[in-house]
């Protein structure tokens, strides 16, 4: 019976190291293949150790759309500085993995002078994104990463880390290229009320705006900007603009980006209700490129600059 054991033992830890031997191969060959920063939605293929950003992006789709589309080139160009995009767009991270994202870039040795923190008010108050269990399915596996996320408090960390160990046995993830279509030319015609209420409504969980977990969000936020300022990075917070203006939640979200715009080397910007052309977005709350252009040009530099 002892022999027994001993042998199902041996063999399930062969069978852990066999998988992650695999998971480690796929890894380096996706990871090989040098992302640009705009040809993927995973933040480690492009993060680089011991390199200096003058500006870190962070928040949900609203903030990775000034990557997409070759937005992140054209956005470079404008502004005249280096980025690093963090946000994750596609429903599949919070702000505590915003922070650990975060965390993980200093112990890697890199530097930014500037953190731009998307505050899309969705993102404050939503029960799902800090659950999702796919926040890391394109990230390459790394020892590092995956050991300071073991010791991270998190919400829904091991089906994350299983999510992300099986996605790197799947053709999906093998067969992961850089790609990026070269423009977003994707343009509304008006403002569609309904579709803009079913939109509240899916972000909001029906549309009660949830209290407890806007204060949770604060709280990783604040944590945020106090890792960002004790490496000495500025911290730049704005709500993004939609075709329909202010988002529930908006005022809430609104005040607590005033208050943390006390702080020193912290402002805070309303963007909200700053362009209503449906021709800048390709759905009512994100814009496409020629949005992202005309918005960093008229909005986003003047205050970075």
């Amino acid at each position: 019976m002892k022999r027994l054991i001993s042998l199902v033992l041996v063999f399930a830890v062969s069978l852990v190291i066999l998988i992650l031997l695999v998971v480690e191969a796929t890894s380096y060959w996706v990871d090989r293949r040098n992302f640009k920063n705009s040809e993927t939605e995973s933040n480690l293929l492009v993060m680089r150790n011991d390199s200096s950003y003058d500006l870190v992006f962070l928040g949900i789709s609203h903030a990775r759309n000034f990557s997409r589309h070759r937005n992140h080139e054209r956005i470079e160009s404008i502004l005249n500085q280096k980025i690093l995009n963090m946000g994750q767009g596609g429903g599949i991270c919070g702000p505590n993995e915003q922070l650990f994202y975060l965390q993980y870039f200093y112990s890697q040795g890199n530097k930014a002078k500037k953190i731009v923190y998307v505050l899309s008010p969705p993102f404050m108050f939503s029960v799902s994104l800090p659950i999702a269990s796919n926040t890391f399915n394109y990230e390459p596996f790394r020892i590092p990463f995956v050991w300071q996320y073991l010791n991270f408090p998190a919400e829904n960390r091991s089906e994350r880390l299983m999510s992300m160990i099986q996605f790197k046995l799947t053709p999906t993830w093998i067969n992961h290229i850089p790609f990026s279509y070269p423009i977003g030319t994707s343009r509304l015609e008006k403002l569609d009320s309904a579709t803009v209420a079913k939109g509240q409504e899916l972000a909001f969980n029906s549309g009660s705006e949830d209290m407890k977990r806007f204060a949770f969000s604060a709280d990783i936020l604040q944590q945020t900007i106090d890792l960002a300022r004790s490496h000495g990075t500025e911290v730049v917070l704005f709500i993004p603009p939609a075709l329909f203006g202010k988002w529930r939640g908006h005022e809430i979200t609104k005040k607590f980006g005033e208050k943390v715009a006390l702080q020193k080397g912290v402002s805070f910007y309303d963007f909200s209700e700053t362009e209503f052309d449906p021709k800048f977005y390709y759905d009512h709350h994100h814009l496409n490129t020629y949005g992202v252009v005309h918005f960093t040009e008229k909005f986003l530099k003047p205050v970075l600059q």
